[in-house]
């Protein structure tokens, strides 16, 4: 638990019923503009190896950024305007302790998901994928920055630096993630008909769709439950949603351990709750 300073808080300029209202045109306008780009994509059969396919893919990836940009520079006072910039760079709000669980729990949740695997089928795990990222440097640091704007950086001052804290202004911690993690299941869907994106690897309606439609889920608790601890930092968002992402390209996501690392996932989600209470830490 933290106290806030004054710019922490809903101002008087901004009454708490329009405050949480905010959040749902947040969605309407991240939604619409996904669909604008990432079907246009999927109908025209563009895919992530072609260059009209990658541009309509990042275009669509940012609208969860740009709309909390238009909205906070549209309808926020000054004093809101500067707090959604200093909680995407100010790295003062995270302790180093939160560094370490935004560092070491995607990891974490991998390894035990392979060791469970590999106990409860005898199928040892493979390091070879990992092993021959790690031999390659230069194909590592492209990884690194294409996991880093392809996903974390264009989303998080969206999903938790504009949505989460006005869903969490009138719901318990645990609610809003629900809630938040229903729109960011529904805002992948697109995703699924993209040839070369990793959902449609995965296949819509397939038992790998369920478990990374799933995954959302318990994710997003763990990140409210990071994002409360953090005075709201939206950096440690960044940072997380970069390990998750990350860890899951590193780690080869195609050795089917997946349902594993839901499992616990799910595991750490749950005793987070029992732990830190329904509110997940927020003040």
């Amino acid at each position: 638990m933290f106290v806030f300073e004054s710019s922490d808080l809903t101002t008087e300029a901004q009454p708490e019923e329009a405050f949480f209202k905010r959040a749902w045109t947040f969605f309407a306008l991240t939604l619409a503009w996904t669909c604008a780009f990432w079907l246009g994509a999927a109908l025209t059969g563009l895919g992530a190896d072609t260059l009209p396919g990658l541009l309509l893919l990042s275009l669509g990836g940012m609208s969860p950024a740009l709309a909390a940009v238009y909205l906070t520079l549209r309808e926020s006072d000054r004093s809101r305007r500067r707090d959604f910039w200093l909680r995407i760079v100010d790295t003062r709000r995270i302790q180093p302790v939160w560094y370490l669980v935004i560092l070491l729990t995607a990891p974490l949740i991998s390894l035990l998901a392979i060791a469970t695997r590999a106990v409860l089928t005898g199928e040892p795990y493979s390091f070879e994928h990992a092993l021959s990222l790690s031999g390659q440097p230069q194909g590592l640091l492209l990884l690194v920055l294409a996991v880093f704007f392809f996903g974390p950086l264009p989303e998080e001052p969206g999903w938790r630096g504009f949505a989460l804290e006005r869903l969490q202004s009138r719901w318990s911690g645990v609610v809003s993630s629900l809630v938040l993690a229903a729109v960011w299941a529904i805002w992948h869907i697109p995703l699924f008909f993209i040839p070369g994106t990793y959902q449609q690897y995965l296949g819509f309606g397939t038992p790998g769709f369920w478990l990374f439609m799933a995954s959302l889920f318990p994710e997003t608790v763990l990140m409210t439950w990071i994002f409360n601890n953090t005075r709201r930092s939206t950096l440690s968002a960044v940072l997380y949603h970069f390990m998750l992402n990350f860890t899951g390209q590193f780690m080869d996501p195609a050795q089917g351990f997946a349902g594993y690392r839901l499992f616990w996932t799910a595991v750490m989600a749950v005793g987070v709750i029992l732990i830190s209470g329904k509110d997940l830490g927020k003040d």
